[in-house]
C-alpha cells in the first residue's frame, strides 16, 4: 500500500499547487498569467522581395534581454533601437543556391495581442538577385534565451489578404523553408502536427490536469488486485475515457473558438484552467462525482481548448489553412 500514499501525497502537492495558480491568476495582470506568449512572423511574398511583420511578446522578450521591459519602456528611442539591434542579430534569409539576403529590420510599435503585449517591428528581406525564389529562414529571438518559447511563421503572396501556417520555430528548430509561389494548406498540417504533440506533452495545466483524473484509476487497479482481473482492466478503460473526453472537449472549443463563433476573456479562460486543476484534485482524494471522471475531463476539455484558440486566431490565417492547422493539431 506504499504506493497509494504516495499517489496521494502527489495529489496534494498538485493540489497546492493548483491552489497557488488559482490565486495567482486574480492578482496578476492578464499578460503575466498567459502561457502562450508566443513570436508571430508573418511573411508577404512578392517577386522583388519579402515584407512582413515580427511580433515579439515583451514579457518574453525581457527574458531574453536579461532585464524588466514594459509597454512604455521599449518605446523609448534607445530601447527601441536597442531592441533592434537584437532582433536584427537573430534573422536572416538565404536562398537556396547559398546567397545571403539583405536583411532590414525597422518601424516599432507596441500593439496588445490576445491581451499581451508584443513588440511589433517591420520586416524587409531582398534577394541579391532581384528576383524572390524558395528560400530559408532563420530565426531565434528569445528562443535562444528561453527554450519553452515558440516562433509561429505564415506567408502570404502580394495581393492576398489571408496567411497560410508555414509551421513553428523553436529552441531545436530554427530555420525553415519558404515557398517563393505561397504555401499550400497542407502546408501546415504536418507543422501542427508536431505542435500539437508539444502543446499536450509540454503543457503543464493539461498534465496537472489529466494527472489528476488519472489518479484514481491506479488506486482502484491496486484494489482490485485481490478481486478480479475484469475489474483491473474496467479501470484502466476509465484512464482511455478521460483522455478521449479531454480531447474532444478541447477540440469543440479550439474549432469554435477559431472560427470566431466563442469569444472568451484571456482572464477568465486562465482561471478556470486553475480551477479545473484544483476540482481534479478534490475528486482524486475524495470524489465530487462518482465514477464522473469523464464528465469533469470533457467539461473542462472546453476550457482548456480556449486558452490555445486565440493563439491560432491571431495568426490570421485563411479558411483553408485552418481547417488543415485544426485537423493537424487536434
Amino acid at each position: 500500500m506504499r504506493h497509494v500514499h504516495i499517489i496521494r501525497l502527489v495529489t496534494l502537492a498538485c493540489l497546492l499547487i493548483s491552489l497557488g495558480a488559482l490565486l495567482a491568476v486574480g492578482r496578476v495582470g492578464s499578460a503575466d498569467a498567459h502561457p502562450l506568449s508566443t513570436t508571430a512572423v508573418l511573411l508577404t511574398v512578392a517577386d522583388d522581395e519579402v515584407t512582413g511583420e515580427i511580433q515579439l511578446p515583451i514579457d518574453r522578450l525581457a527574458i531574453a534581454v536579461g532585464h524588466d521591459l514594459d509597454a512604455a519602456s521599449v518605446l523609448q528611442r534607445a530601447e527601441l533601437e536597442r531592441l533592434r539591434t537584437y532582433v536584427s542579430d537573430h534573422v536572416s534569409a538565404r536562398s537556396a543556391n547559398g546567397g545571403d539576403w539583405a536583411v532590414v529590420v525597422a518601424g516599432g510599435t507596441v500593439a496588445d495581442i490576445d491581451d499581451v503585449d508584443h513588440l511589433v517591428y517591420t520586416l524587409t528581406m531582398a534577394p541579391a538577385t532581384g528576383v524572390v525564389t524558395d528560400f530559408t529562414l532563420h530565426y531565434d529571438a528569445i528562443v535562444e534565451e528561453l527554450v519553452s518559447h515558440r516562433i509561429f511563421v505564415s506567408e502570404r503572396t502580394a495581393g492576398a489578404t489571408a496567411y497560410t501556417s508555414l509551421g513553428g520555430l523553436s529552441w531545436s528548430q530554427k530555420s525553415l523553408r519558404v515557398p517563393a509561389g505561397g504555401a499550400s494548406a497542407s502546408t501546415g498540417f504536418g507543422s501542427s502536427v508536431r505542435l500539437g504533440i508539444d502543446h499536450i506533452s509540454g503543457g503543464a495545466d493539461h498534465l496537472m490536469f489529466l494527472l489528476m483524473l488519472l489518479l484514481p484509476a491506479p488506486l482502484i487497479a491496486s484494489r482490485a488486485r485481490w478481486v478480479r482481473s475484469a475489474d483491473t482492466k474496467r479501470s484502466w478503460w476509465r484512464v482511455v475515457h478521460v483522455v478521449t473526453a479531454f480531447a474532444i472537449g478541447h477540440s469543440i472549443t479550439l474549432a469554435l473558438a477559431s472560427f470566431g463563433l466563442v469569444e472568451v476573456p484571456t482572464r477568465f479562460v486562465e482561471s478556470m484552467i486553475a480551477l479545473s486543476i484544483l476540482v481534479s484534485g478534490v475528486h482524486a482524494i475524495r470524489p465530487l462525482v462518482p465514477g464522473g471522471e469523464s464528465w469533469i475531463a470533457g467539461g473542462f476539455g472546453l476550457m482548456h481548448g480556449l486558452a490555445f484558440a486565440a493563439l491560432i486566431d491571431d495568426l490570421g490565417l485563411g479558411r483553408g489553412s485552418l481547417v488543415a492547422n485544426l485537423l493537424g493539431f487536434n
